[in-house]
């Protein structure tokens, strides 16, 4: 594990031979790579756009969408910033709860991905799934909702009962969409941000000094309403996403 600093902050970078690292006696080479390869495909799109992934929200967001939690401990690992340095092309940077996962080499984590993906092949090891694409009509929905909320925010334990509310006839299947709970249907929606802890998590719109375009769901969204004044209309959303008419 090499260590630089970057920015005045720590930054650990991946061994040269990407191997296991220190404690790997009596771990399963096969299992781990099956594991780390999960990884790299569950956040292959934040990695390569250099999107923030602070290690305090990995796992909870990896549980999100696969359904299970990252199984680093089982692979013998005491600490998950020593199974991602093991990681071929990734990098950590920063200290503390503000510590986060990077691309650090991209050509590294692409040789590694091919790796994987050829010895999956040859013994038909199932892979990791992300979930479906959102619909349109449940994306421009959540928008509506989010935009006639005040403040434009929805705390997480009345989600349900505010959707229900505003559209009573229509039914939240997150279930049928390949998500466990609520919060994994939000964590895939482009245009809010989760806020707070445990007890008092919300979910908010996320503002924006500009027009901007997130790529979400195979859909572009070109937020031109969501500035620091306030917030945009349907109609901008309506128009962005599925053109004008």
């Amino acid at each position: 594990q090499a260590r630089a600093e970057s920015d005045g902050e720590e930054m650990y970078e991946d061994s040269e031979d990407g191997g296991e690292g220190d404690g790997g006696a009596g771990r399963s080479s096969q299992n781990i790579l099956e594991q780390q390869a999960s990884f790299v495909e569950c956040f292959r799109e934040e990695l390569f756009a250099q999107r923030p992934l602070l290690l305090s929200q990995l796992n909870n967001l990896y549980k999100m969408r696969s359904g299970e939690e990252l199984p680093y401990k089982v692979s013998g690992y005491e600490k998950l910033r020593d199974f991602l340095l093991d990681i071929p092309g990734l990098s950590l940077m920063g200290r503390g709860n503000r510590m986060q996962v990077r691309l650090g080499d991209p050509t590294k984590l692409e040789a590694f991905q091919s790796s994987c993906q050829a010895q999956r092949a040859e013994v038909n090891t199932p892979q990791f799934r992300m979930p479906k694409p959102l619909p349109e009509g449940l994306l421009r929905r959540l928008y509506e909702l989010f935009l006639h909320c005040e403040n434009n925010e929805v705390p997480l334990r009345n989600f349900l009962k505010i959707w229900n509310a505003t559209f009573p006839t229509e039914q939240l299947a997150y279930r049928s969409l390949g998500f466990r709970d609520v919060r994994g249907l939000l964590s895939q929606v482009p245009f809010i941000e989760k806020v707070g802890g445990k007890t008092d998590a919300k979910y908010v719109l996320r503002r924006h000094d500009g027009a901007r375009t997130a790529q979400a769901n195979h859909v572009s969204i070109t937020f031109t309403g969501l500035h620091a004044g306030g917030a945009g209309t349907v109609g901008d959303f309506h128009h962005d996403v599925f053109g004008p008419g």
